[in-house]
């Protein structure tokens, strides 16, 4: 069973029927394709794209809540309001970094405990 930290693995399979192979496919491209999420979001807001950084987050939330990662999911929400309330940077980024450090962290550890059978 893997252990994560900030992971509730039960709560996943939950969410894909028990099916342990889909669950890990999920993990997989989580980690290969949302490590980014909390750049994506600073060069978005850097550009003055608050919309667009709204999206990427809408995104990560979405598959934050799927994968059992329920603080993070929490701490999306939380950053996704402050965005969707136009709040200054001043306030966003200590969110946005906090939401960093503990994705960064899932991230790797979902890439040192992923089965390699289930990352191709």
């Amino acid at each position: 069973m893997l252990e994560v930290p900030g992971l509730d693995v039960t709560q996943g399979l939950h969410y894909v029927g028990g099916k342990m192979s889909t669950y890990l496919t999920i993990l997989r491209m989580f980690a290969e394709q949302q490590g980014t999420v909390a750049d994506d979001i600073r060069r978005a807001l850097d550009a003055g794209d608050q919309d667009g950084a709204m999206q990427v987050l809408h995104t990560a939330k979405g598959i934050l809540g799927t994968i059992g990662a329920g603080q993070l999911h929490a701490d999306a929400t939380r950053l996704y309001q402050f965005l969707r309330e136009r709040r200054p940077r001043a306030e966003v980024d200590p969110l946005l970094t906090d939401f960093e450090v503990r994705h960064d962290a899932l991230v790797a550890g979902l890439i040192a405990q992923v089965p390699a059978e289930s990352r191709r």
